[in-house]
């Protein structure tokens, strides 16, 4: 009876620290904000405990993100990456495209209104949000994140050339890989094997992908491949991997906001 019980106990222990596989939880996209230097958009989520995420792309001379900042959640955001681009196609402008994130321990049952503030006025913004259920919860907020060296990855190329691709390559096999483009092209293949995660503005101007792994990647490519349009293209790939993975615990610290990897 004892060891039954026992038994018992371990199995109800396991089933109560057991992770749920990684999922979206939710994804918008504003991609025809008012020109100027902030940018609006909403979200929210059914689930404890998701990482939400920002991923901005805008054109401007010279503007780059100054903040974010969230109501009525009031989350702590860190810029995870970032890459600023000279663009083709005859704009003597930059593309700036940027990914912050910001742990969220309670639903967002009420919308939850984000706000990036630029540097500088832009000509024209792009606001992709969305939401990852399944990282861990009370780690380092490193913990979120797949920690092979390629992720996350930032790359631009200034020429209509096709595809714009990135070779990555992930420590665990159940991340979940979020893929972003930008572009002023008017259409394109994405990643095969990737599901959307939100398509908005002309053609590849807003567009984002994803996809759960059942193996590590190993210098994977992941590229779109534009058919038709001109102009600049910028990917950002990031992975995330769930809470089951080993990583280094104790209490989550608040977040700063640094500049990242990429700046």
């Amino acid at each position: 009876m004892v060891r039954k019980l026992i038994f018992c106990l371990w199995l109800c222990l396991i089933s109560a620290t057991a992770q749920a596989a990684l999922s979206i939880d939710n994804a918008t996209s504003n991609a025809n904000s008012p020109v100027g230097a902030v940018m609006t958009g909403t979200i929210t989520t059914s689930s404890t405990n998701d990482l939400v995420c920002v991923i901005t792309k805008w054109l401007s001379t010279s503007g780059t993100v100054l903040s974010i900042t969230d109501a009525p959640a009031n989350l702590s955001w860190a810029k995870r990456a970032g890459v600023v681009s000279s663009v083709g196609g005859g704009f003597n402008n930059d593309y700036d495209i940027e990914e912050w994130c910001a742990f969220s321990s309670a639903a967002l049952t009420s919308t939850d209104t984000v706000t990036v503030t630029a540097t500088s006025t832009i000509v024209t913004n792009r606001e992709t949000i969305f939401a990852v259920h399944g990282v861990a919860t009370g780690a380092n907020p490193t913990c979120y994140y797949d920690t092979n060296a390629s992720i996350p990855s930032a790359t631009w190329q200034s020429a209509a050339t096709s595809p714009i691709s990135a070779t990555v390559s992930t420590t665990n096999s159940t991340d979940l890989i979020v893929a972003y483009t930008g572009s002023t092209a008017s259409s394109y293949t994405p990643p095969t094997g990737y599901t959307a995660l939100v398509s908005g503005g002309t053609g590849g101007a807003n567009s984002a992908y994803y996809k759960v792994l059942s193996s590590p990647l190993s210098s994977s490519s992941v590229s779109f491949a534009y058919t038709t349009g001109n102009g600049g293209q910028d990917l950002l790939i990031d992975a995330f991997q769930d809470g089951s993975t080993a990583c280094g615990g104790g209490p989550t610290p608040a977040p700063t906001h640094h500049r990242g990897i990429f700046g």
